[in-house]
């Protein structure tokens, strides 16, 4: 649990919890807390100091409206840092181009909200209606375990021990179900 030292010593969960009651500046100390790391893993993806900080902004907006949806029993950092990757993402798929080192070796596709794209044979994806609709004719052949488990992964940023935790199995289990969808969606795409 990460603690901000000086006059501020609350935990990122009692910030959340005193934002929610009304104390505005919580959630100034929350961005304060939270703007580098933001800001860095923004920069990593889009690897413009000012991109990252637009991207960094936008973070702290969407984590604003939707600050009811953080869940206290965990970090705040992994939340606020998978709405940081998606929205560098989204930010990457309005610029038609994702780096192919954006996405982990068992990520070669991308799932369509959090920048979905399909793969091409050169280091990048290229964005294009005709990559969606059969991302989107992928998807749908899924069964709906297997897309809920990529939705809560890719468009929701939780990762597989989370997931785990809310469908009440065991990450491994959650880990083969991914890759089975990851493999499926390979074959159908």
């Amino acid at each position: 649990m990460y603690v901000m030292k000086g006059t501020n010593s609350k935990t990122d969960q009692e910030l959340v919890l005193a934002y929610s009651k009304g104390d505005e500046q919580a959630f100034h100390a929350l961005v304060k807390r939270h703007m580098n790391g933001v800001f860095r893993c923004a920069l990593s993806f889009c690897h413009d100091s000012e991109t990252a900080e637009d991207i960094a902004q936008e973070t702290f907006v969407k984590a604003w409206k939707h600050i009811g949806r953080y869940n206290p029993n965990y970090a705040f950092s992994t939340w606020i840092s998978a709405i940081a990757k998606n929205t560098a993402l989204d930010f990457l798929k309005k610029r038609a181009t994702i780096p192919f080192s954006a996405f982990g070796s068992q990520e070669l596709i991308a799932m369509e909200a959090a920048g979905a794209v399909s793969a091409a044979n050169s280091n990048s994806f290229k964005n294009s209606a005709a990559d969606n609709a059969s991302i989107n004719t992928a998807l749908k052949n899924l069964s709906s375990r297997d897309r809920e488990v990529i939705n809560m992964h890719y468009q929701q940023g939780y990762t597989f021990e989370e997931i785990g935790k809310k469908m009440d199995r065991p990450m491994n289990t959650v880990k083969t179900w991914h890759r089975r969808a990851i493999q499926n969606l390979r074959e159908n795409f």
